[in-house]
């Protein structure tokens, strides 16, 4: 899965192994996300100080192995249970499900979901 959302982009693998440890049976879009908040990270740490200094190409997008764990931590962190649990990551990988929703949410009961 991680190589078909990966596509062309440019990603630093060394840390992977770590990372489909801790994203164990999370769903498919749960690692698209991933990647896609990698390419963000990476992304604002090319634009931000020093950017032209580094003088990278233009265009030019490489995600590190650090974007790719920073976005692992993100996601995983649990000020975004209700992100992991629209995305489907209830994986033992994934950390602990949490025991309820966050304050001010509840689920629907029975017979309050319309058709």
């Amino acid at each position: 899965m991680f190589e078909l959302y990966r596509g062309r982009l440019e990603i630093d693998v060394s840390g992977l192994d770590e990372v489909l440890r801790r994203t164990d049976g999370v769903t498919a879009s749960f690692i698209k996300e991933l990647i896609r908040r990698a390419a963000v990270g990476a992304a604002e740490r090319r634009a931000g100080p020093g950017a032209a200094e580094r003088q990278v190409a233009p265009g030019h997008l490489s995600v590190s192995a650090a974007d790719l764990t920073a976005a692992v931590d993100e996601l995983l962190d649990q000020r975004n249970a209700m992100t992991r649990i629209l995305l489907g990551s209830g994986g033992q990988g994934a950390g602990p499900a949490p025991a309820r929703l966050p304050a001010g949410l509840s689920w629907p009961g029975p017979g309050q979901l319309k058709p």
